[in-house]
């Protein structure tokens, strides 16, 4: 086991003045230390990848769980700040909140920027596929394992949306160097994933059936769909919904501000509110560049071939432990889009699923119900949230949970029982216990 000391991590509030700042763990028994720092890759003096770690606040535990944000491009932090982190602070929010299903709670957690040049990573942009990204991002990894004298440890890679392409390939690169003392991959867990071809398979080909579908939720009759294909499927929910978000189709007007600009394609905050992110003083508290302004999303570009090509049944068969999950209601990258990508792979020696995934995963925790259904073939498991947009951590973050539980090994199956190990404020918690006590255990997660 290990132990780090670091700074401990404050969130400032709206305001200028350092005595506004809320020390976010100041409710809570528990260490919770955060590192973040630029590191250099193992050989470079000029490119650095910029991560925030914390240690799990539950029993120590031999492993470290990656977390990897799309794009291309697309920063961690903004998983850290309202998906998977220690806090959350989501749309429409006037400060961060504790958050109860922080995976810190399970595993200790790496975000990573990446590739060079995205958020406040440094260095000049060179990486035009995956194999740059590979050779960029694993030499970070060791040198980040052998910084911290980390050795020995299982090693959990995760994402969303364009993480599916980077999540299969870095964990491949790793088993491909035969060095389990530093590279013991041993799972991986993919949300919304671009893993095939998105144009055809996982955007353009199911979004008819997709608007079929959801048409109570898109608010759209049957005349209007059948003239969808001859229109383009963006302007044709936007002109009765401007808030129309194509990563979750249930969002509508009014727009709520977002601390990290990025709410939905609009990119909107309140009037006189900075990028939380972009602030001196966040910066400051946490090691970040000040020269370098931060933005959640920047530009694409990537030459490499499908994930479901080789690289993504290599790592299944390797690990025997991937999980696969899309959300009902996003419409970038369409779940019946990722199920029709996955039957162009084999692994294990079959070459699909063998019937509908139709398995419910009953949560009954608060309001929840049916939260998703599942299917599990030789080492990939895979999920359909209900009503979850595109990331998946932030907009249902308890199946999110029950995912990584079954990822480290805690459950085998998503509908079975596990210890919770939740954070919930004491107000709530005594609510959760009462209903733990009145529920059986068959019926409880």
């Amino acid at each position: 086991m290990f132990e780090l000391e670091g700074d401990v991590f404050s969130i400032f509030l709206p305001g200028s003045r350092r005595s506004r700042a809320r020390n976010i763990v100041a409710d809570k028994p528990q260490n919770k230390t955060h590192t973040h720092d630029n590191l250099r890759f193992y050989t470079s003096k000029t490119e650095a990848l910029y991560f925030v770690f914390q240690p799990t606040v539950g029993a120590p535990v031999d492993e470290i769980t990656t977390w990897l944000n799309g794009g291309p491009g697309e920063l961690s932090l903004e998983s850290f700040f309202q998906g998977n982190g220690d806090f959350v602070w989501g749309y429409g929010q006037y400060a961060p909140t504790i958050n109860p299903y922080a995976w810190v709670n399970l595993t200790n957690v790496l975000w990573v920027e990446q590739p060079v040049g995205t958020g406040f990573s440094i260095g000049e942009v060179t990486a035009t596929n995956e194999t740059d990204a590979v050779k960029d991002f694993n030499s970070f990894f060791l040198n980040f394992l052998q910084t911290f004298g980390i050795k020995n440890f299982k090693i959990f890679l995760t994402g969303e949306s364009y993480a599916g392409r980077y999540v299969p390939h870095f964990s491949s690169a790793m088993i491909d160097r035969k060095r389990p003392v530093y590279f013991n991959v041993s799972g991986a867990l993919m949300y919304d994933p671009c893993i095939g071809s998105y144009v055809w398979e996982q955007n353009h080909g199911p979004i008819v059936p997709f608007a079929v579908k959801d048409k109570k939720v898109l608010e759209r009759n049957a005349s209007f769909l059948t003239q969808l294909q001859a229109r383009d499927k963006t302007s044709a929910f936007v002109a009765p919904n401007p808030c129309f978000n194509i990563p979750e189709i249930s969002s509508q007007c009014p727009l709520r501000s977002d601390s990290l600009g990025y709410p939905t394609g609009l990119q909107y905050l309140y009037p006189g509110q900075p990028i939380y992110s972009n602030r001196t003083d966040m910066k400051k508290t946490t090691n970040a560049p000040l020269g370098i302004g931060w933005l959640e999303c920047k530009g694409p570009g990537d030459t490499s071939p499908d994930p479901i090509q080789s690289v993504l049944p290599r790592v299944i068969g390797a690990t025997n432990r991937v999980l696969i999950s899309n959300g009902d209601l996003d419409m970038s990258i369409i779940a019946d889009g990722t199920l029709l990508a996955i039957p162009n792979m084999c692994w294990g020696g079959e070459p699909d699923f063998q019937s509908q995934p139709n398995t419910s995963i009953v949560i009954t925790l608060l309001d929840l119900q049916y939260a998703a259904t599942f299917e599990a073939n030789n080492g990939l498991m895979w999920a359909q949230t209900y009503l979850s947009g595109h990331m998946e951590v932030q907009s249902k973050p308890r199946s999110s949970y029950r995912h990584l539980q079954w990822l480290l090994g805690h459950i085998e199956m998503l509908q079975r029982n596990a210890n919770l190990h939740l954070t919930w404020p004491d107000h709530i918690l005594i609510n959760i216990t009462k209903e733990v006590e009145e529920s059986s255990v068959d019926e409880y997660p």
